[in-house]
């Protein structure tokens, strides 16, 4: 027993000092640019421009800001150099407002870095109408005449027939009650990104979404608010990726998720969209 207790002593004495530290070259990669650009068909042009931080490098969430680039858009014949915003760095605008159906083109010079490039088409259709399916569910009643509730609710809106479409939707509750200001709860849902395959001029559909809405019993007035954004497809293509990678972000079982880009020699978006409120009393 005390042969057998020496031996792994001693083999753990001569395993211990073989030890090292290793020294393992990591690869070195060249920084890149990252572009974050949606434009909005009726508003100025507004651009974000950073240097995305290598895999091996100190790890940051947020790229570092680029100032003083050349960034140039062009729109037909028409040619625009955007400004930095003083103040902001690495934000850039321009006062042209998006016009529906335009192609802009984007080039991005910066030095020390390769040049950008990447292009997009802006919507045109909007829907003139939108519907909801709405359900309460209370759950429970606390003292003072409160309430906690599950508010479930669905939207639809008609798509364009004979074209490509893509959507995005947000939403929330208002409500008001006595002299209190109008207070607003977010809707959650699980998938806020639409396309029109297989649904070619006809309704699209949401998923059902919910809020809870912990309140007074009763309160004076209770409506639905829609955002619906009508996106290009790189629009389209960033928010689902980006939503994946967004959800996934805390599970450590979830696979990478690798954002889409379509910025040429860089990474980022350069998308387009169109942007509408529709807003109904629920009582």
């Amino acid at each position: 027993m005390k042969k057998r207790a020496l031996f792994f002593l001693v083999t753990a004495f001569f395993l211990a000092s073989c030890e090292k530290d290793a020294n393992i070259p990591l690869p070195q990669t060249d920084p890149q640019l990252t572009v974050y650009c949606f434009l909005e068909v009726g508003k100025p042009i507004e651009l974000k421009l950073g240097n995305m931080v290598p895999a091996f490098a100190n790890p940051r969430r947020d790229p570092e800001k680029i100032s003083g680039a050349l960034i140039i858009i062009r729109y037909g014949t028409s040619e625009f150099q955007l400004t930095e915003v003083s103040g902001d760095p690495g934000m850039y605008t321009h006062p042209h407002q998006v016009e529906a159906g335009g192609h802009y083109t984007l080039y991005v010079e910066v030095s020390g870095y390769p040049s950008l490039h990447a292009d997009c088409t802006a919507p045109t259709y909007s829907p003139d109408r939108f519907s909801m399916q709405y359900k309460s569910s209370p759950q429970q009643s606390f003292g003072g005449g409160f309430s906690d509730s599950l508010r479930r609710i669905s939207f639809s809106w008609p798509d364009e027939a004979n074209a490509r479409n893509y959507y995005r939707i947000s939403a929330r509750f208002g409500y008001q009650f006595s002299s209190f200001p109008t207070t607003e709860e977010t809707i959650y849902f699980s998938e806020r990104n639409y396309d029109d395959n297989n649904a070619n001029g006809e309704e699209i559909q949401s998923v059902i979404g919910n809020s809870y809405i912990s309140t007074p019993s009763s309160f004076d007035h209770l409506y639905a608010e829609l955002e619906l954004m009508m996106l290009d497809e790189h629009a389209y293509r960033y928010m689902r990726t980006y939503d994946v990678a967004y959800f996934s972000e805390d599970n450590p079982f979830a696979e990478p998720v690798i954002r889409y880009s379509n910025i040429s020699g860089g990474i980022g978006v350069f998308g387009a969209l169109i942007r509408k409120f529709y807003s109904a009393p629920i009582y």
